[in-house]
């Protein structure tokens, strides 16, 4: 009876250790593995977390950012809500198509995932992104000066290299490659790894094809933007 009595706390105790740390947020940033892999297995109770501090996020970043954009204008309040629905429109957009082309890459290439399990995966891994988000909210806070460059362009700044002008200078900004972005992709690349069970060498080529594809329609979406917003007037009926 003793040992009957002593089983249960026994597996409760390896549960546990099995677990990753209560605060999924702090998990996945020291323990991603074991965190991705408890998300995996319990999608149900961790998809939420981290959309609704993206939302959170965004409307801090509106409240921050317009306001120094209009230099005190009288339509702030309307344009941080423009401002507003437009990035959570953005955000949804996003986080749509990376958990749309991850299930169907990671099924097209005989993964085992479902779409509940990378919902809820591919949801932590924006993490790094909102870090990011909140350092730079933090910063044009503070500073009360939005950012000059964005993408490439701000490294070519910092190193004091000349600038590129025009649609040059607009794709590049649209190119992310800094630490957060890194970050971002290898924790995706160890979620798709734990939700489709794919070979390491197809988890970073379906990783790294994703990130290819995304900024490729990035490109093509502000190339298409440059060349067709100076006929918009025109086709409107002018104003």
């Amino acid at each position: 009876m003793k040992n009957q009595d002593q089983l249960p706390s026994e597996s409760t105790a390896e549960a546990r250790l099995e677990a990753p740390a209560p605060n999924l947020l702090w998990s996945i940033i020291v323990q991603p593995v074991r965190a991705l892999t408890y998300i995996r297995d319990n999608p149900r109770r961790s998809r939420l977390a981290p959309i609704m501090i993206a939302i959170l996020l965004a409307i801090a970043q509106a409240l921050v950012t317009v306001p120094i954009a209009d230099q005190g204008a009288e339509a702030d309040l309307l344009r941080a809500g423009i401002a507003l629905v437009s990035g959570l429109m953005g955000l949804g957009v996003r986080l749509a198509f990376r958990m749309g082309m991850i299930h169907l890459l990671g099924l097209g290439l005989g993964g085992r995932n479902r779409f509940d399990q990378v919902f809820s995966v591919v949801a932590w891994t924006w993490v790094p992104l909102l870090i990011r988000s909140l350092l730079r909210t933090l910063v044009i806070a503070f500073s009360g000066a939005l950012p000059t460059h964005q993408g490439l362009v701000a490294y070519l700044a910092a190193l004091g290299q000349p600038l590129p002008t025009g649609i040059h200078h607009a794709l590049l900004s649209q190119i992310q490659l800094d630490i957060f972005t890194l970050w971002n992709l290898m924790l995706l690349a160890l979620g798709v790894l734990v939700i489709t069970e794919l070979p390491k060498t197809k988890a970073l080529l379906m990783t790294a094809g994703y990130w290819a594809l995304a900024t490729g329609l990035s490109l093509i979406s502000t190339l298409a933007g440059r060349f067709l917003l100076p006929h918009l007037p025109m086709l409107g009926g002018g104003g």
